[in-house]
């Protein structure tokens, strides 16, 4: 996992795309004065997880914000199951390039 982030990291510098974590999306949006963050706040606050259409909602307004439209952006670590990639499917996001690195580094490891 730590050398999928420092490819990313990499990739992020030589082309300048946005690198988006689910985990730091959530932060943003928990710091934004705003119905998504109040949202957020009152999930987590009563001791329950984000539900995958909830992700779904931060990165579809993650990704229409000027940085991700004017540079692009990598999804880091979602989706994850079948169920997330149709639910970013059926929202219509659909990434033009996707690259599973997580498995060129499980056959390095092999070698």
């Amino acid at each position: 996992m730590q050398n999928q982030i420092v490819l990313n990291s990499r990739m992020n510098e030589s082309i300048g795309v946005v690198h988006l974590k689910i985990s730091q999306i959530i932060r943003d949006f928990l710091e934004a004065d705003c119905v998504l963050g109040n949202e957020i706040r009152k999930i987590l606050g009563d001791g329950d997880y984000l539900s995958d259409q909830m992700i779904v909602n931060l990165i579809k307004k993650r990704i229409h914000m000027r940085d991700c439209i004017e540079n692009g952006w990598i999804l880091d670590a979602f989706p994850k199951t079948k169920e997330q990639a149709q639910l970013l499917i059926q929202c219509k996001i659909i990434p033009d390039h996707v690259n599973p690195l997580i498995s060129i580094f499980n056959q390095l490891r092999c070698l």
